[in-house]
């Protein structure tokens, strides 16, 4: 029985989170690709559309952004 409770629980500190609750920021423009961890970060600047706040998860999945080259 505690074998398979450290199994489990190895197994379940393995798994990475899938939903995030971390709130990104991305330009909500067909064209842009990132999504930023810094509201104020300079490449946003350049957004001419809305600048939303999302969550990570959202932003990855449902978005397909990638991380902000600069905030990496």
């Amino acid at each position: 029985m505690k074998t398979l409770l450290l199994t489990v629980l190895s197994f379940m500190l393995s798994v990475p989170v899938l939903h995030s609750d971390t709130t990104v920021y991305i330009c909500d423009s067909k064209s842009s690709k990132a999504y930023h961890l810094d509201k104020n970060c300079f490449a946003l600047e350049n957004c001419t559309h809305e600048i939303k706040a999302v969550s990570k998860y959202d932003a990855v999945n449902s978005y397909s952004r990638k991380l902000c080259g600069h905030e990496d």
